[in-house]
C-alpha cells in the first residue's frame, strides 16, 4: 500500500511550508494526510476480514441452515461492494491531493518565493 505521507510531492510540500514559516499549516496538512492514510488502512483491513468471514462461511456444511448462510453471504457481498466504493472514493481524494500538491509545487517553482 502506498501511503500518501510518503509521496515525494507531499514531502516536498511539507518541507516547503515549514521553510516558509507555515509550520502550523504544515501540521494541519500532515494531519489531513494521516487521516487519509489511516482510512485507507482501515478499509483494507475490513475488506480482508470480510474475505476471511466469507471463506469461513463458505466452508460451513450445515444443510439445515443453508438459506441463512446464503443470506449472510449476500449481505457480506453487499457490504463488501459498499466498502469497495468508499475505498475508491478515498483513492480519488488521494489522487486529487497529489495532483493539487504537484500543481502547487510547480506554481511555486514557476513564480518563485514571495
Amino acid at each position: 500500500m502506498d501511503f500518501l505521507k510518503d509521496h515525494e510531492a507531499v514531502q516536498q510540500m511539507l518541507c516547503l511550508m515549514r521553510e516558509n514559516g507555515k509550520g502550523e499549516e504544515a501540521e494541519e496538512f500532515l494531519w489531513l494526510i494521516e487521516c487519509v492514510d489511516n482510512m485507507e488502512q482501515q478499509y483494507s483491513s475490513v475488506l480482508v476480514e470480510l474475505q476471511e468471514i466469507r471463506k469461513q462461511l463458505e466452508q460451513t456444511q450445515v444443510p439445515e441452515q443453508a438459506s441463512m448462510k446464503d443470506q449472510v453471504l449476500d449481505a457480506l457481498q453487499a457490504v463488501q461492494e459498499k466498502l469497495e466504493q468508499a475505498r475508491n472514493q478515498l483513492t480519488a481524494v488521494k489522487d486529487k491531493i497529489i495532483s493539487w500538491t504537484k500543481n502547487t509545487l510547480e506554481d511555486v517553482k514557476r513564480l518563485g518565493k514571495r
